[in-house]
């Protein structure tokens, strides 16, 4: 299994990266092989993470924003189809139902980048509240 996050741009620094996997090795009782640092700022806003779609193509994936707190065991958190989390319950109706705070996956889902990658000026003036909206619009997923 693979741990995954993005760190770009000047908000986050390596402290936030050494605490998520503090918190991921101390409290959330998930095991695994590999944890990953995307930090190429192609687009300066949370559209960089879409780059790890196209990076990780094999085996069980996790991917964790920096400003995750974890501070007791997880539920199971692999899935076998692209997952993102159901955030209907507090998130205006006008915006999207879903957050990428956390997202799992297992294989190859670089469709993901591939699509947003052909038409990333578009997508950017269109989807400009964030990529929550253009999963949410543009690509099949589970809650």
């Amino acid at each position: 299994m693979r741990i995954i996050c993005c760190k770009f741009g000047d908000y986050y620094t390596d402290w936030h990266v050494k605490n998520l996997k503090h918190m991921i090795d101390t409290y959330s009782g998930i095991k695994y092989d590999k944890f990953e640092v995307i930090t190429k700022d192609l687009y300066g806003n949370w559209y960089n993470k879409l780059q790890m779609y196209n990076k990780f193509k094999d085996g069980q994936n996790i991917y964790f924003d920096l400003d995750m707190v974890i501070y007791d065991k997880l539920p199971d958190l692999r899935r076998h189809h692209f997952t993102l989390l159901d955030d209907s319950w507090w998130r205006e109706p006008a915006h999207t139902p879903l957050n990428s705070s956390v997202v799992s996956w297992t294989g190859d889902v670089s469709h993901i980048w591939k699509k947003f990658k052909a038409n990333d000026k578009e997508y950017l003036k269109v989807y400009n509240k964030g990529s929550d909206e253009f999963y949410y619009r543009e690509i099949e997923y589970q809650t």
